[in-house]
């Protein structure tokens, strides 16, 4: 794949919704529900931006779910299922942090007051290639790094995603048409 470049898997980013920094995250709950009735098949990352217009952030849906309710903070920004956590030791941590005893019911209040920027996880540089980068790039990328998805830049802008379901499926046609008979 050294020869296959990272532009011939590209989803272009108007694909996805892209919202300032300041958006509630009321309005991305929304948005993405909008867009699902449109569409069954839509990208449920979200991208913000600062008042330049500049990408500063990604939200995903977990990143939604984690930012209803507010007690996450309290807990360490790591992510236990990559250790090996208990399954013990993750429900003592839901009951020691009191998480999710009234986030539902306090739903209507708190999330019109949440911004996109607060639950947003910054774009890390591990997290872009280019249009001109490899596919082997870009899958060394996403497996070294645990990411599903990439952000693709050309001469400086992003102009769109690269998924790993893509990747994955590019791969499975690659598979198919060999001669493994």
């Amino acid at each position: 794949m050294k020869n296959l470049k990272v532009k011939k898997l590209v989803v272009p980013l108007d694909e996805f919704l892209v919202v300032n920094k300041d958006t509630s995250l009321l309005e991305v709950i929304l948005s993405l529900k909008e867009k699902k009735e449109k569409n069954a098949n839509f990208h449920s990352t979200v991208f913000i931006t600062d008042d330049r217009g500049k990408f500063i952030g990604k939200i995903s849906i977990l990143d939604i779910l984690r930012g209803i309710e507010p007690k996450y903070k309290d807990v360490s920004d790591v992510d236990l299922s990559r250790f090996g956590y208990s399954e013990d030791f993750v429900l003592s941590i839901l009951k020691n942090y009191d998480l999710w005893a009234h986030p539902l019911e306090n739903l209507c209040q708190n999330i019109p007051n949440i911004l996109a920027s607060e639950v947003a996880r910054d774009i890390d540089t591990n997290e872009t290639v280019s249009t001109e980068d490899s596919l082997d790039l870009a899958v060394h990328k996403m497996v070294m790094n645990n990411y599903t998805l990439l952000l693709v830049e050309e001469d400086g802008s992003f102009v769109g995603v690269l998924r790993s379901i893509d990747l994955f499926f590019f791969i499975c046609e690659q598979v198919e048409k060999c001669d493994l008979k």
